[in-house]
């Protein structure tokens, strides 16, 4: 297990920010956008850390994050780690507003406000959001401030908040998918537990086996389609969302075989429960698997944290996901972004730069989070947890979800559909999914 970990490590090691980048996207440019203030930054002396104090910002700022970063109200890590900035910048006045994670508890929730001229000055936003809100112009991009701060992070990350040329969010934390599996359950099918499937055969394989013994094989989001889990095995066999003229082109010869195999895995081979077809959060996947229900199932760090609350009660693994052609996963985590409507942009600036520096490390050790910075090794909890170690070597492969403004309409109004039709209603693969791409092409050419 140690060699294998230090295998991974070293690997992500050597390839920090060779990540797969997407493009795409029918925003206009910065400088068609609507004028936003200034986000001139201070000075690189100036700027990051403790130095932010020398930054001269002043005004009013109110921070949106997840409920779950405020838990402790005003005793919560990123509260208290701002406690450094504002005795630097006693002119800074920073609110903390608390709002439940989702697409329409929160990013629904900005979009009106911001639209309608207002909204907070900052927010943590889902990296895949990232690319929708600047294609609104509801967000001021980051460029300049980033050309000499984007190297600190995992190159996938700045790719996620990447649109037309213009950075427009800071990573903070970062995740990726790996898999967990049930290593009693592999060695009671007759599996060698310490060596989990590195191929999609073998990952077949296993799962058939599993099956065999009479045990639930594979557990996912299946309420969701499965889409989610799809991604990475789509990227392995080379597939693309779009090709090169900006169509859909997800039923592409190598899309295709990596969707029939994802999806007869479900349908024809049976490795998933019923009850696991129609899971719909991380809560309901991590009880399966502790529940022994499934044996296997992709997962990003908020599996782990909920099966270390589960306390289950048999050994479990983790492993890099099984890959093919290339190894890919699909990359979680989140950016802060600056509000277009923000009255004070070199403020908001000026806090991000300070939360997301090295100096703050811990905070994300307190949130059991892994950093989005190249220097997440160096976090405690990352040095201390064989798990999340694994988790930082596959950030090499993550890659973010495509960066276009319509992904999110294509993945939940396309793509899910087809996958339902064809695990509830035994629809055919390729019909589902020719109906899927015409209905893709729609969202793409709606806004032209």
């Amino acid at each position: 297990m140690k060699k294998s970990i230090l295998a991974l490590l070293m690997a992500a090691i050597l390839a920090l920010g060779l990540f797969a980048a997407c493009s795409g996207g029918t925003a206009s440019s910065s400088e068609e956008a609507a004028e936003p203030a200034s986000t001139e930054p201070a000075s690189t002396e100036e700027a990051g850390g403790d130095d932010a104090a020398a930054a001269g910002v002043s005004g009013d700022l109110e921070i949106w994050v997840y409920e779950e970063f405020y838990e402790d109200g005003e005793n919560s890590p990123i509260v208290t780690a701002t406690q450094a900035f504002k005795d630097a910048n006693p002119d800074v006045n920073i609110t903390f507003t608390p709002v439940p994670y989702g697409s329409s508890s929160y990013l629904e929730k900005f979009t009106q406000a911001a639209q309608g001229g207002g909204g907070p000055d900052v927010i943590l936003s889902d990296n895949v959001w990232v690319p929708q809100l600047a294609a609104m112009e509801l967000l001021n991009p980051i460029t300049e401030q980033m050309a000499t701060k984007k190297d600190e992070f995992f190159g996938g990350t700045i790719d996620a908040a990447t649109l037309d040329g213009d950075i427009y969010g800071v990573p903070f934390h970062a995740d990726s998918m790996i898999l967990f599996y049930n290593k009693d359950m592999f060695k009671a099918a007759g599996l060698d537990p310490e060596a989990p499937p590195t191929t999609w055969e073998e990952f077949h394989d296993a799962a058939i086996a599993l099956k065999d013994a009479g045990h639930g094989a594979y557990g996912l989001l299946g309420g969701w389609g499965g889409s989610f889990e799809w991604l990475p095995w789509f990227w392995q066999n080379g597939g693309e969302i779009l090709a090169e003229d900006g169509t859909a082109n997800f039923n592409s010869p190598e899309g295709m075989e990596a969707t029939e195999f994802f999806l007869n895995m479900l349908t024809v081979d049976g490795i998933a429960p019923e009850a696991a077809l129609t899971w719909k959060s991380w809560d309901e996947l991590a009880a399966g698997f502790a529940n022994q229900t499934v044996g296997m199932c992709q997962g990003m760090t908020v599996m782990h944290q909920k099966l270390v609350d589960l306390e289950p009660d048999f050994e479990w693994g983790v492993a890099p996901l099984p890959s093919r052609k290339e190894a890919a996963n699909t990359l979680g985590g989140g950016h802060w972004v600056i509000n277009a409507n923000s009255a004070n942009p070199d403020a908001a600036w000026a806090w991000i730069d300070f939360i997301s520096s090295k100096d703050n490390l811990s905070i994300l050790d307190d949130y059991q989070r892994v950093s989005a910075r190249k220097d997440a090794l160096e976090q405690e909890t990352v040095q201390s947890d064989p798990v999340k170690q694994v988790f930082v070597a596959a950030l090499a492969d993550s890659r973010p979800r495509p960066i276009i403004p319509e992904w999110t309409t294509i993945d939940y109004n396309c793509i899910q559909p087809a996958f339902m039709k064809v695990i509830f209603e035994g629809a055919d693969i390729q019909t589902a999914m020719d109906e899927a791409e015409v209905l893709a092409n729609e969202a793409l050419t709606e806004g032209e």
